[in-house]
């Protein structure tokens, strides 16, 4: 119950669910802030566990068939680098299974970073946990949880009007999150939104961010002044940073994350440079091309096994992400890993036929819909106006299913453009590990 107006009662008054997003916080602190013995014991303890549960499943038996049964976490390389068709494949082939303790089970969809949509699985737990990571970071970046903060993202039901509004937890956070969609409003549309807000925090892709902010130099609009700027889903560059910091004010703390498995890590409160490892959600490795882990300071491929993320687990999974992995933080001087030359995806933006910058970002849930058998998709523009379009299906699309996806593009991107699409028996990715599912002229 909570105290008339909303506020909060006696603290014997709080919710239980307050009471365990505040125990869970105060585990992802005390994990990131012990000894590396006590992360790494406790890492040891959950993967057994996860990997006792999947020797169920006579396929999984299989594919864990090389894991030694000892030597903790130094032996997870044992096993084989899951690419994104080998996660796909277990995830539609295998049937939902979590303990009961897990809860009830929920399903989204993602094309990450590899132009390969997929649906999974994720237990209330999961979702719990990853909810709470994510709320220890306000914590660890002193950010304050009673102001405001401008959420500027894609989502799938957008708000009516300007944006929606979420209203803050009296007892954690009572600040309010005030949520645009920016797939409704070109970047100066956005940009312009931003300027007559007041909040102190604001969290959006950097492609977004950096869109808005040289939209706000070219019209000399007045920027507010922010505290701190968050980032997800994309790279960021020491330009965009010092850019944000001249602009608005505020320094940018990034979170590097995925959907499959949620917080993998954050940047360090010390350093814009450094990324320490969330080791209460996840075990990351950085390998070379034959999966076999690097020295540390070696810059490698990021793989990633979740530890809660029973429903539709992903082992040793590989993100297409490239990175240097330290065994602990040099600046702050946690004893958690931590990840430095950080390359993930880098997104779009395109102009319109107006002249208008747009954010692009084609969602695994607008492909599935439009198209159910896709599993791989890439688009390169060829003309201002005109884009090659591969998909991969497991199917030869129907005439319906064509029209659909041409729809979708054109809704997504713009009806001015033209989409020429080729249908193939894979996607001719680019020499590299990276893949760029969007490749523009600019």
């Amino acid at each position: 119950m909570t105290a008339t107006g909303g506020t909060p009662g006696w603290p014997h008054e709080a919710p239980s669910d307050v009471a365990q997003a505040l125990v869970d916080m105060r585990f992802v602190h005390v994990l990131e802030h012990g000894p590396a013995v006590q992360w790494q014991a406790w890492q040891e303890q959950r993967l057994a566990a996860l990997l006792q549960w999947l020797r169920q499943s006579a396929r999984w038996r299989d594919w864990l068939a090389p894991w030694p049964g000892e030597g903790g976490l130094g032996r997870l390389h044992a096993l084989p680098v899951m690419r994104r068709a080998d996660y796909r494949s277990f995830i539609e082939r295998e049937p939902v299974r979590v303990p009961a303790g897990f809860g009830g089970i929920g399903h989204t969809e993602t094309s990450g970073s590899s132009g390969q949509p997929v649906r999974f699985a994720y237990s209330a737990l999961a979702r719990r946990l990853n909810v709470n990571t994510f709320a220890a970071d306000d914590q660890r970046q002193g950010r304050d949880t009673r102001a405001d903060t401008l959420v500027v993202t894609v989502q799938a039901h957008p708000p009516a009007g300007e944006h929606g509004v979420a209203e803050g937890d009296p007892w954690l956070h009572p600040g309010r999150r005030l949520i645009r969609h920016s797939g409704g409003y070109s970047v100066e549309d956005n940009a312009r939104w931003l300027c007559r807000q007041q909040a102190a925090h604001l969290a959006t892709y950097p492609a977004l961010l950096s869109g808005m902010l040289g939209a706000i130099q070219r019209h000399g609009l007045r920027p507010p002044r922010l505290r701190q700027v968050i980032t997800f889903a994309e790279t960021v560059d020491p330009s965009l940073r010092e850019q944000t910091q001249r602009i608005l004010g505020a320094r940018i703390t990034d979170r590097y994350s995925c959907e499959e498995i949620g917080p993998i890590a954050f940047q360090c409160p010390a350093s814009d440079h450094h990324h320490h490892v969330a080791v209460s959600n996840a075990i990351v490795e950085v390998v070379d091309e034959s999966g076999h882990p690097l020295p540390h300071g070696r810059q490698g491929s990021v793989l990633v096994t979740g530890l809660h993320q029973w429903a539709s687990p992903a082992i040793r999974y590989e993100l297409g992400d490239i990175a240097t992995l330290l065994p602990h933080c040099p600046v702050c001087g946690v004893q958690v890993p931590t990840l430095t030359r950080l390359l993930g995806r880098r997104r779009v933006l395109v102009e319109r036929a107006s002249g208008e910058l747009v954010y692009v970002r084609v969602q695994a849930a607008h492909w599935l819909d439009a198209a159910p058998g896709v599993h791989e998709w890439r688009m390169v523009q060829t003309a201002p106006r005109a884009f090659d379009v591969e998909v991969a299906a497991a199917q030869p699309l129907t005439g319906d299913e064509q029209a659909a996806v041409q729809a979708m593009l054109a809704s997504r991107i713009g009806p001015e453009f033209t989409f020429a699409l080729r249908e193939v028996a894979q996607v001719r990715w680019p020499p590299g590990r990276k893949k760029q599912e969007i490749v523009t002229l600019g």
